[in-house]
């Protein structure tokens, strides 16, 4: 009997409905009633692509040889720079190809760096 008892009492709590009452709806536009029980495990995550530009540029040397590894050595921090980021990824980057100018002073080697990102949307 006590069997039959809780087969009963299991039956009853799966049967017990919850309702819910909905006034002052406007229906003269499209409406979404969401319905959801416990906690949200997987949020809304809306990302956007954002291009973005930023100016390369290595020591002046002497050299020209020594400038150019100097500009290749400010695009590797660059990009590391770029990649700490962990709250909006990287999608792809680029240093571009530098131009080298000399004066009296020296040989410096600059580019415009490209970069795509996947930056959060704010809701």
């Amino acid at each position: 009997m006590k069997f039959i008892a809780v087969i009963f009492f299991f039956t009853a709590q799966i049967a017990h409905s919850q309702t819910a009452t909905l006034k002052d709806i406007k229906t003269d536009e499209d409406t979404t009633i969401s319905i959801k029980k416990g906690k949200d495990k997987t949020p809304d995550k809306i990302y956007e692509l954002v291009n973005g530009t930023s100016d390369i540029e290595g020591e002046t040397e002497l050299l020209k040889k020594d400038a150019k590894a100097s500009w290749k050595t400010a695009c590797k921090e660059w990009k590391q720079e770029k990649s700490a980021d962990k709250e909006n990824p990287v999608v792809s980057m680029d240093c571009n190809s530098p131009t080298c100018s000399s004066d009296a002073n020296g040989t410096i080697c600059k580019s415009t760096g490209t970069f795509l990102m996947k930056t959060k949307m704010v809701h």
